[in-house]
């Protein structure tokens, strides 16, 4: 393992090394999903920087984030399935600039 400094060494091996019940039940900050607590979460990166928007369980924060989502984003992917990602994304990129599609579907097979 290539050591790359003291702070991130010992905190990537600790955070890997924890169990989910262990987590959960010491209220770690990376494992308190209780309602209200502020913590940086997928819905963040779509709401915004408000304390609102940090908020667990708040549905403002969400409903933002779904508004923002629809005013700023022309698609939205997932590394779960990058492949359907790219051909979305290819397919509106055909229909405003072919000459700029490729085929980068296919290097996802």
């Amino acid at each position: 393992m290539q050591y790359i400094s003291g702070f991130f060494l010992p905190f990537v091996q600790q955070f890997f090394a924890k169990d989910m019940s262990e987590c959960v039940l010491s209220r770690d900050p990376e494992c308190d999903f209780r309602p209200g607590v502020a913590r940086e979460n997928l819905i963040t990166a779509f709401c915004g920087n408000a304390l609102e928007c940090r908020r667990v369980g708040l549905t403002g924060a969400l409903q933002a984030a779904k508004a923002n989502v629809e005013r700023h984003y022309a698609v939205v992917g997932f590394l779960d399935d990058v492949e359907a990602f790219v051909r979305v994304l290819e397919a509106i990129c055909r229909s405003s600039s072919p000459e700029l599609v490729t085929g980068e579907a296919m290097i996802f097979q």
